[in-house]
This record gives structure tokens, sequence and C-alpha cells, in this order.
């Protein structure tokens, strides 16, 4: 049993998208990887797109932009 439900993730997209765009990548990115450890059937792109992230990379390519800000 998952502890997330869909309304839990659009809950927090919507608290996520009234972020300054520049700090929703680093948490977006922390939820992410939380909601995959949570369920196997956790859309990433789903949520991401719900947080209306703009400048929308994968997920692996976001880590990648974080680690070289060493933000992640």
């Amino acid at each position: 049993m998952t502890a997330f439900q869909r309304r839990h993730y659009q809950a927090l997209a919507n608290v996520v998208k009234t972020f300054p765009v520049a700090d929703r990548v680093k948490f977006v990115m922390a939820l992410d990887d939380m909601f995959k450890a949570d369920n196997d059937t956790y859309n990433s792109h789903k949520f991401v797109k719900a947080c209306e992230q703009r400048n929308f990379f994968p997920p692996s390519e976001c880590k990648d932009i974080l680690r070289e800000r060493g933000l992640l």
C-alpha cells in the first residue's frame, strides 16, 4: 500500500507551482524521488507537468543540472 494518493500529488503540485521557478527544480526532484520510492505506478512526467515546471527536463537531466550547480 502506498502512502500517497493522487489527491496528495495534486495538492503538493498546487503548492509547488506557487514557488518561484528557480526554487522549484530542486524541490520537485526531491518529491519525485520520494514518490517513486513510494509508488511503482507513479508518473514523474505528470507530476512535473502539474507543478508547471516551465523548463522541464527529464528527471535524470535535472539531477545532472543540480549536481553541476552543487545543489545535489
